[in-house]
């Protein structure tokens, strides 16, 4: 009697497990990650900081280039305010002289375009040279001894502490992108001009993730 009952319990285990045999094997099978969700969710975050940027800065998102969101895949330890380099090249049909900047102002500008990344000239390297404004007056931003100034400046213009400093668009680099604030204001030695010590936006340090303005043309050979 014994027997057959111990019979039947195998039996019956039996039946269970060939009628369940799907779920069980899910409850052992390797979790399938879902890759799609986590790149769905990244871009997600890329295009809220993009926006972000538009709404802050009063822009919109009819202008004659193409944003293109990325990564920074690598940072000289010794040129590290100098350049750096993003992970989007000709695949993303990148341009050289792009704006490159983060949700709150110009960080650099691509310097070199690669098959799958970028090179992006900084603020600080000392071959960056940008056409910039400050309320109605133009100038040159450049770097000098890791101090950011703002060359061509006549002494008459009407310019002031913590005045913020825009792309002018007299280059490839397009218009009213913020990239500094007025540090501090000197009178040059003949009192013709001005020397405008400015400071960069945003932290150039902690940046992860950059935005490429993206220009349509370009005459330059990649």
């Amino acid at each position: 009697m014994n027997k057959i009952l111990k019979n039947s319990w195998i039996f019956l285990i039996f039946i269970i497990i060939f009628l369940f045999k799907e779920n069980i094997y899910s409850w052992f099978k390797p979790k399938d990650y879902n890759f799609n969700y986590l790149k769905e969710n990244e871009l997600d975050y890329y295009k809220n900081e993009y926006l972000k940027l538009l709404e802050e800065n009063n822009l919109n998102n009819d202008f004659e280039s193409d944003y293109i969101f990325t990564k920074i895949i690598y940072r000289n330890t010794y040129n590290f305010y100098n350049k750096l380099i993003v992970y989007k090249g000709k695949d993303y049909n990148i341009k050289k002289d792009s704006a490159v900047v983060t949700d709150n102002s110009l960080v650099g500008v691509i310097s070199k375009v690669n098959k799958n990344s970028s090179e992006v000239i900084l603020l600080y390297n000392d071959k960056f040279k940008l056409s910039v404004k400050i309320n109605d007056t133009y100038g040159i931003l450049e770097c000098k001894n890791n101090e950011l100034y703002i060359n061509n400046i006549v002494s008459e213009s009407n310019i002031k502490i913590n005045d913020i400093v825009y792309t002018s668009g007299l280059t490839n680099v397009r218009e009213n992108i913020p990239v500094a604030y007025v540090e501090s204001i000197n009178i040059s030695k003949d009192k013709l001009t001005k020397i405008v010590k400015v400071k960069e936006i945003s932290n150039l340090k902690d940046m992860k993730y950059l935005i490429i303005l993206n220009n349509k043309e370009s005459n330059d050979e990649l």
